[in-house]
């Protein structure tokens, strides 16, 4: 009697669990459909190897169109480069306005997250190194001052998503009150476009284009949201949990050939497949903020965690970034995502 008691009290807490997420007006998680197998994504005995240390907090890698990485240093402020071939780092960019997230445009352009200058900036690198030109993509909403750019993602329309929280520092500067998800077009104008998660953290757009997907942080979970048009997104639904008993939450994300989602919180880089199924739940010797694949043929998994840079390599590559459409609103024709070849331009 007592394990059927158990039993049935397990039953209603879930159903109550589940319950109250949908009366937030959240779409339901659609029930789990069985994938094909897709064969191991890390190599056999496979684990993190710190390449550098010695940062501030590291955060925001982005992998070049060749490999190459670049991550920033958010309280050294700084924007470093590092080169797998000697294992050396190098500053890209001193004075970084306290840069998070980055990803490099299809036309080689960083574009940065300038959390403390709070900003989202188009960086174009000198072929010498530094910085040759800095732009100011958005600073501003409705003539109100940005929380704290954190996060972002390229679309195939030239656009920006990018999250705004406000993490660790004061609030009297503020000039808006929601912490949101924003969407930044092609001709330069900023619409909010998520306001129903708390406080947005790491954001990734699957690689057709169809998927935002957003880490909630407080709610140690990563929610999707369909994307039904350029910069405009339907009804969010649950994607995955992290552990909800666990200090910590879901911070910077990253997408593989496959369609998997990768996901730096908890100590762990957490892994779901396309429909929400976890695939992989692995170790960081420090806790991580971040990952990208990276490296010659995009088979390799970085990490930003803490002090470090760590790298794992991996048997699937990077995913496919989305077709920048023409001006005649034709999409060049891109070759499918696979698990090798180059790595693609990007986050």
């Amino acid at each position: 009697m007592r394990n059927a008691a158990a039993a049935l009290l397990t039953v209603l807490i879930g159903f109550f669990a589940s319950t109250a997420r949908a009366e937030d007006g959240e779409a339901k998680k659609p029930a789990a459909k069985p994938i094909n197998e897709t064969g191991p994504l890390r190599k056999p005995g496979a684990a993190f190897e710190r390449v550098a240390t010695g940062f501030g907090f590291t955060e925001g890698p982005a992998a070049a169109a060749d490999g190459t990485l670049v991550f920033s240093d958010i309280r050294g402020n700084r924007i470093h480069r590092f080169d797998a071939r000697t294992g050396k780092t190098s500053v890209v960019r001193e004075d970084s306005g306290g840069s998070n997230g980055l990803m490099f445009s299809a036309d080689g352009a960083l574009i940065a997250c300038e959390g403390r200058r709070r900003q989202v900036v188009r960086l174009v690198l000198a072929k010498g190194g530094g910085i040759a030109k800095s732009t100011v993509l958005a600073s501003h909403w409705e003539t109100k001052r940005l929380n704290s750019p954190n996060d972002l993602a390229l679309d195939a329309h030239g656009g920006v998503w990018f999250t705004d929280p406000r993490y660790g520092r004061r609030n009297d500067d503020r000039e808006i009150d929601t912490e949101a998800v924003y969407y930044r077009d092609a001709k330069g104008a900023v619409h909010q476009r998520i306001a129903d998660v708390p406080k947005p953290n790491g954001i990734l757009l699957s690689a057709d284009g169809a998927t935002l997907y957003v880490a909630d942080s407080t709610g140690k979970r990563v929610v999707a949201y369909p994307v039904t048009a350029a910069g405009t997104v339907g009804k969010r639904r649950a994607f995955a949990d992290l552990d909800l008993k666990a200090r910590g939450g879901p911070d910077g994300l990253t997408l593989d050939a496959r369609g998997n989602v990768y996901a730096a919180g908890q100590g762990h880089i957490w892994v779901w497949s396309a429909v929400g199924i976890q695939l992989g739940k692995w170790p960081v010797p420090e806790s991580p903020a971040n990952c990208t694949f990276g490296g010659a043929d995009g088979r390799t998994l970085f990490v930003t965690a803490r002090s470090s840079l760590y790298r794992m390599p991996m048997l699937v590559g990077a995913a496919q970034r989305p077709v920048r459409k023409s001006a005649t609103g034709n999409a060049a024709k891109a070759k499918p995502a696979s698990d090798t070849g180059k790595s693609p331009a990007g986050k």
